[in-house]
């Protein structure tokens, strides 16, 4: 949506571009992403235009001749950080190391989840497709977190449960890829001529665009234009399952709405080789990070979109709202909604937005009340109620004892050795089956500054549609991934499975940084 500080919201779309108005004011930019949300707002604005963001969903789960999950699926279900208190040492192959979880049967004894871990290291030696390859890792830097006072590093696969795309230019003139917005990193990087799946992606070519240089940093760490033949600053990045993408950093003109929305200079980094993990049937041609790019392991530092367009007072608000869509409950297709640059959701929103203060240095990390299922809170009495808000996971990563009654409190569910992840029925949430229950389910219950906000127990499972094979269900038919899995121990990760039902609304602000929630009318849930 375009909305002039004076006057009722221009609304636009994504795919279908037109021309724009001047941005002599300050903007709010809606980037849509479903038919229905379109229909919605041009009933009430009939002459918005409209930009078209597509969600890319996942059509298989496993390999179904060993049981597992593919490689791609289990990168996404990894939690997305690995945490500590203690700072990291460096090891005698130049990785920065911890003692960290290993996805093993939380209720098993030490010895039962050493021996997992040996046979997880076994598995990755033979390339066999385990979801417990998620969890070894290497990072090239662990980042102590001054509000939170421990060291994280990010290590996640960048897929999200719907990927919801927003298409953004790149340089002059824009050259246009779909993007993930990811609250949860702050590096912004696309594949680049080099690199990779050429044959079905589109990527971004420097050479293209006239306002590209490639980033150089001094011997005092600051950021340079390179001089012409100069080679950009290298950059990698390494996440869940063992992948790693890496290429260098250059500098250039991101534009939202066709021109209506231009940031200059900023860096992106230009991917030019990914091992691990295949992308190749995914429709994500990049990212775009959106949190704090003081967080970025790049020498230079990095500035995110959101933090440049709110230094530059190009927005209304210094606000980004993601209000997404989700897909069919029994199909898994359809779904979309939208982003909103510089605004709240005025379309949707019903109800006050319930502001918290980010008390993280790095991430989107605000403090909660509670969290409830059936009335009864899940988080131990001792447990710090810290969380971080990322559009960048799927699921709701919790600490182990919490991920532990949350499960218990969800009919028939389970935990699988196998995998190493909580399973529950595929058929939770639908009212044909919780009519079967003695005890139905009940919804889940985020608590901010007193105030609940719900997911209702048909999104307890992570693609329904999508079952687990029965021979890693312990013989059961029809059990699928639960949405609450294991996290860090120091703070609950709080992703689309919870996003997708409200509005959640990320504000810059001026020297403190919030996080809003809000509910929807088009959730059934206010």
């Amino acid at each position: 949506m375009i909305a002039f500080p004076h006057r009722g919201p221009i609304l636009v779309t994504i795919m279908s571009i037109s021309a724009l108005a001047s941005q002599a004011q300050p903007m709010a930019f809606e980037l849509y992403t479903s038919r229905e949300a379109h229909r919605a707002i041009a009933a009430r604005s009939p002459s918005s235009q409209r930009l078209n963001v597509q969600r890319d969903p996942f059509h298989s789960l496993f390999d179904l001749d060993e049981g597992l999950l593919l490689p791609n699926v289990a990168a996404v279900l990894s939690p997305r950080y690995r945490v500590s208190t203690q700072s990291p040492h460096e090891n005698r192959h130049g990785v920065l190391s911890l003692s960290l979880m290993t996805r093993s049967d939380p209720h098993a004894p030490h010895s039962r989840r050493k021996r997992h871990a040996a046979k997880t290291k076994r598995l990755l030696s033979t390339g066999a497709k385990s979801l417990d390859a998620a969890s070894l890792f290497k990072v090239s830097k662990f980042i102590k977190d001054q509000g939170w006072g421990v060291y994280t590093a990010q290590t996640s696969n960048t897929e999200n449960d719907n990927e919801w795309l927003v298409e953004v230019g790149f340089g002059t003139p824009p050259q246009h890829l779909k993007v993930v917005f990811d609250t949860g990193s702050p590096d912004t990087w696309t594949y680049s001529p080099d690199c990779c799946y050429l044959s079905n992606h589109d990527y971004f070519n420097p050479s293209s665009s006239s306002t590209y240089t490639n980033r150089t940093v001094d011997d005092e760490g600051n950021v340079e234009k390179a001089e012409a033949g100069a080679p950009g600053e290298a950059w990698k990045i390494s996440y869940g399952g063992g992948s790693t993408t890496q290429g260098y950093i250059g500098m250039d003109t991101f534009t939202f709405s066709d021109g209506a929305l231009q940031v200059p200079s900023l860096p992106l980094a230009l991917a030019t080789q990914i091992t691990g993990t295949s992308r190749a049937s995914r429709a994500m041609e990049g990212l775009v990070g959106l949190s704090n790019g003081a967080a970025s392991p790049a020498a230079g530092g990095w500035t995110t979109p959101l933090e440049a367009l709110a230094r530059d007072g190009k927005l209304q608000h210094p606000y980004l709202t993601a209000s997404l869509v989700k897909g069919d409950r029994r199909t898994g297709q359809g779904g979309g909604g939208s982003y909103i640059l510089g605004d709240l959701d005025t379309v949707y929103q019903d109800g006050p937005v319930i502001w918290s203060d980010v008390t993280s240095s790095i991430y989107w990390g605000t403090s909660y009340d509670d969290m409830r299922i059936g009335g009864q809170s899940i988080i131990p009495s001792n447990q710090t109620r810290a969380m971080i808000m990322d559009t960048g996971s799927a699921l709701i990563n919790l600490p182990p004892a919490a991920a532990r009654r949350a499960n218990d409190r969800i009919q028939g569910s389970t935990y699988s050795d196998t995998l190493g992840y909580w399973l529950v029925p595929c058929d939770t949430g639908l009212p044909e089956y919780e009519s079967t229950l003695s005890t139905k389910n009940q919804e889940f219950i985020l608590e901010v500054n007193s105030h609940p906000f719900a997911v209702p127990t048909e999104d307890f499972v992570f693609y329904p549609n999508l079952s687990v094979p029965a021979k890693s269900a312990g013989g059961q038919d029809g059990m699928c991934i639960s949405a609450f899995q294991q996290g860090p121990e120091q703070f609950s990760i709080v992703g689309l499975t919870f996003i997708k039902n409200h509005a959640v609304t990320f504000d810059i602000g001026n020297g403190q940084r919030r996080v809003g929630i809000a509910n929807r009318t088009d959730t059934g849930l206010a």
